[in-house]
């Protein structure tokens, strides 16, 4: 692990390299996942994609996946607290309310193949 690591941390541009030595056994997910972050999409999808180029070119290496998805707009609001407290609803109640408007709540955790999937409840779209 430590060849890894020294090896790993000489990607140009790297800021926060780290690993996690998984025990044998179930469940099992995939036997690698990496994730590159970031601030700038174009900069990322550059990284994952060269990324993904060179994994390629490493014997026995396959099923190759990406589980990008690119963020979302961000909504910033500005609340009238004296509004709300006229009408007797608790900031915390509202705060709640609109992220579960905005993301859902995941309401439950289970596994498939190894895999964890979150059952998340979200509110149906206007058409």
């Amino acid at each position: 692990m430590a060849t890894k690591r020294w090896k790993a941390s000489a990607v140009p541009g790297a800021v926060n390299i780290s690993f996690l030595l998984l025990k044998d056994g179930p469940p099992t997910g995939r036997p690698i996942s990496l994730k590159v972050r970031g601030d700038d999409f174009s900069t990322l999808r550059a990284a994952t994609d060269d990324l993904e180029a060179l994994l390629a070119t490493i014997p026995g290496v396959s099923d190759i996946t990406d589980t990008d998805t690119q963020g979302r707009m961000q909504l910033s609001l500005r609340l009238n607290h004296q509004r709300i407290q006229e009408l007797n609803i608790s900031p915390q109640e509202l705060l709640r309310t609109l992220s579960i408007i905005g993301d859902g709540e995941i309401v439950a955790e289970v596994r498939d193949k190894g895999e964890k999937v979150e059952l998340r409840v979200r509110v149906a779209k206007r058409e």
